[in-house]
C-alpha cells in the first residue's frame, strides 16, 4: 500500500463518524472532487493489495462500506474461507459441545 492510498484511508475512516469528509478538506488535502475521492476510495479497498496490507484493506472496506455506499466489492478469491457455524460447532472448526 502506498502513502497516499494510507492516507486516504485514513483520511475517510477519521472522517466517517461526521458522515464522511467535507469537500472542501477532501480538496485541499488530495486535490480531487468528493466523488473522485469516493471512486479511489473504492479501488484501494477493493484492490488485494499484498499479505501484509490485505487484511487492513479488508476492515477498511467494511469500516468504510456505509461511506461507499453499499457493500464492500472485495476480490478474496485467494483469501482462506472461514469457517461456518455448523455441525463443527461456530466457526471454530471444532466439534460443537455437546450438553
Amino acid at each position: 500500500m502506498t502513502d497516499e492510498e494510507q492516507a486516504i484511508i485514513d483520511f475517510a475512516v477519521l472522517w466517517l463518524p461526521y458522515g464522511g469528509p467535507p469537500d472542501e478538506e477532501i480538496l485541499v488535502r488530495f486535490g480531487m472532487s468528493e466523488q473522485r475521492f469516493r471512486a479511489r476510495l473504492a479501488d484501494i479497498v477493493a484492490d488485494r493489495g499484498t499479505s501484509v496490507d490485505r487484511a487492513w484493506r479488508q476492515r477498511a472496506a467494511v469500516l468504510l462500506q456505509s461511506y461507499l455506499g453499499g457493500a464492500p466489492q472485495l476480490d478474496l478469491s485467494r483469501t482462506r474461507p472461514r469457517p461456518r457455524d455448523g455441525a463443527d460447532g461456530p466457526a471454530t472448526g471444532y466439534p460443537a459441545a455437546r450438553t
